[in-house]
């Protein structure tokens, strides 16, 4: 039996497996009462499915609290809710939430209401700051439980040490999104008790009264509301020495008694300037105390903030603002944080890498909504500060755009991201999340170069050559052949021996755009195996083409000597095909000048001589269309 004189009763009860108190039966009842309804949701609209995952959500709640997690109504109720989750997923992909005090709307429409604060599902998230929530297909049953469990927890009167968002931020869920957006620090602080206790202890430690009547009179010393301000816990402040002569020299903050005049000048603005402005004079604050040396807690808890301003600022299409804030993260505060430590250098370098982790891709799709086609250059301007680790998330949001437009500052950002880390760049490419292009091929190629031949990735490259997917392959001949970089031919020429037609086909018609003698070196060792006269006769005057283009002088002697070849009586005519590709290459040649056309024009006269007259016509109609020279 639960003990109300203990203080852990409430929170043992919600985890036992024994019978619950009297108080709850009826509510206990209701919830089996509820998954026990047969119910066929195959016909239910978009609208209808989100009303009853919401509900669903309102009561899971409400059974995590009563049921421990190995209990059948428990797991029933997560299943069902995994269930609808899928069944809506279906159809929408995101599912996005806009979150109102009591309310919960999707699309315009209310989907969910409830006025009563302890049960209502909209006011446990807004009343922590969350506005949009989303869930994203491929949400799996632990995340759904993980997520109902926050809730759930966030919701006792026992759990002062974590908020929902607290919760939510540890679990760091893969398809659950949110926003954030402070609502209560005016409407509320004077009604937290937490508040009040902390107003309590500054007047007992200093001295000074500080009562709350009103919200006009919470007014601290400048230094202590400034830190308020910007989310710094009470418990640091009131680590802070009392007597300025405590401080040490690195950690005094560099603020003299003018900056404090026009700091409180620029308070006295705040109800006439816009929300952004405030932005702007936060960040520049929060910068300047990153120039301290600020122990490990402290610096991390600055870091932290100014991602929460990047965040909805990305959300709402404010690209220009959000580049602003990287760009000195990456210019001013990485440079001063390698100074200090590699654990300072690493929050930094955490923080840009979670700016482009899965959830702030999603955000950057959420805020292309905003952004006009004139802009899109400031979105190209922030991903490119991301980390090459966000290549990933872009590829897979490049897929999901339609606007060619926004398609390219996509791709863009991958390549100049790629350019950090070859590596990621050829990962994409074969999983086959990327597209095979001249471009990303040739800042692969460039990077060997300009680097040195990194041996890891070149194998990875030339392995594209035997990739499973022949579209792949394709895409890699193609890409090839618009470079025409020295590395390009050696794998065009891997690429002749696929065993996919259409990939071979690819990778001559590149070759023919090279004019090099090691490439036609190689096209000969094919073309003089017994087996090449096996190929299709399209593919054979694809290699003799491919050949001629070469211009090699070189290999004329040969070409003549496949021109004059005679077979047995028995095989006539066996390699006409291949007579006539020699003939085709001799002629590409002779349309040259000097030496080499002279010599291309004699094999092919010599070729009129032929006893095969399908061989003598063919050099007669070459040497026609060629002209005299």
């Amino acid at each position: 039996m639960n003990d109300p004189s203990n203080k852990f009763s409430n929170l043992i009860y919600p985890l036992s497996l024994g019978s619950p108190p009297a108080k709850g039966k009826e509510e206990i009842e209701d919830l089996k009462n509820y998954i026990e309804v047969s119910r066929d949701f195959q016909n239910d609209t978009e609208v209808d499915l989100i009303k009853e995952i919401l509900l669903l959500l309102e009561k899971a709640i409400k059974v995590c609290q009563i049921y421990h997690s190995s209990h059948p109504t428990y797991q029933k109720f997560m299943e069902l809710l995994r269930k609808r989750f899928e069944a809506c997923q279906t159809h929408i992909d995101p599912i996005v939430l806009r979150i109102e005090q009591f309310e919960i709307i999707f699309e315009d429409e209310v989907v969910y209401k409830n006025s009563d604060k302890n049960a209502s599902v909209a006011f446990k998230l807004y009343k922590d700051g969350i506005t949009f929530l989303s869930f994203y297909k491929g949400l799996t049953q632990q995340e759904i439980i993980e997520f109902v469990g926050a809730l759930a927890l966030a919701s006792r009167d026992e759990n002062k040490s974590d908020d929902l968002l607290t919760l939510l931020w540890e679990k760091d869920f893969e398809h659950i999104a949110y926003q954030v957006i402070d609502h209560f620090i005016e409407t509320e602080l004077a009604d937290n008790e937490e508040y009040k206790a902390f107003i309590e202890k500054l007047n007992s430690d200093s001295g000074v009264d500080l009562k709350i009547t009103s919200p006009e009179d919470l007014r601290l010393d400048e230094s202590t509301e400034i830190a308020l301000e910007f989310g710094f816990s009470p418990e640091i402040l009131l680590q802070l020495p009392q007597d300025s002569s405590d401080w040490k020299k690195e950690e005094l903050i560099p603020l003299t008694q003018s900056d404090l005049e026009e700091i409180k000048k620029i308070k006295e603005q705040i109800n006439t300037e816009t929300p952004l402005n405030l932005v702007y004079k936060m960040t520049a604050i929060l910068f300047e105390v990153l120039h301290l040396r600020k122990s490990l807690s402290e610096y991390k808890e600055i870091l932290n903030v100014l991602e929460k301003i990047i965040e909805p600022l990305v959300a709402h299409g404010n690209f220009f603002s959000a580049t602003e804030i990287l760009q000195k993260l990456r210019k001013e505060v990485i440079p001063l944080a390698t100074q200090l430590s590699p654990e300072h250098l690493k929050l930094v370098l955490d923080v840009i890498e979670r700016i482009g982790n899965l959830q702030g891709i999603n955000r950057v799709e959420v805020g292309l909504k905003f952004i006009q086609p004139d802009r899109l250059g400031w979105v190209l301007d922030f991903l490119t500060l991301l980390s090459p680790q966000a290549i990933p998330y872009l590829t897979g949001l490049l897929k999901k755009v339609h606007d060619p437009r926004v398609q390219k500052v996509l791709y863009e950002a991958i390549l100049t991201l790629g350019r950090e880390n070859v590596s990621i760049l050829l990962t994409a490419l074969e999983t086959g999340a990327l597209p095979m292009t001249s471009e990303i091929i040739s800042l692969i190629l460039e990077q060997q170069k300009t680097r040195g031949k990194n041996r890891e990735e070149w194998v990875r490259l030339t392995h594209l050559a035997i990739h499973k997917d022949p579209k792949v392959r394709e895409g890699l001949a193609d890409a090839l052949g618009k470079l025409l970089h020295p590395m390009s031919g050696s794998l065009l020429l891997k690429l002749l021996h696929d065993p996919d037609s259409g990939v071979r086909s690819r990778a001559l018609t590149s070759l023919s755009r090279f004019h090099d003698d090691k490439i036609a070196a190689g096209l000969l060792k094919i073309i003089i195996r017994k087996d090449f006269n096996m190929k299709p006769f399209a593919e054979k005057k694809e290699f003799f083409k491919a050949l001629g283009n070469q211009k090699s002088i070189r290999t004329i002697p040969i070409l003549r000597k496949i021109l004059q070849r005679e077979e047995k009586w028995f095989n006539l005519g066996k390699y006409d095909e291949v007579r006539l590709g020699a003939a085709l290459a001799l002629g590409i040649l002779g349309a040259q000048e000097g030496p080499m056309a002279l010599a291309a024009r004699e094999a092919l006269k010599e070729g009129t001589q032929s006893r095969r007259k399908i061989v003598r016509e063919a050099c007669e109609e070459i040497l026609k269309k060629i002209g005299p020279r």
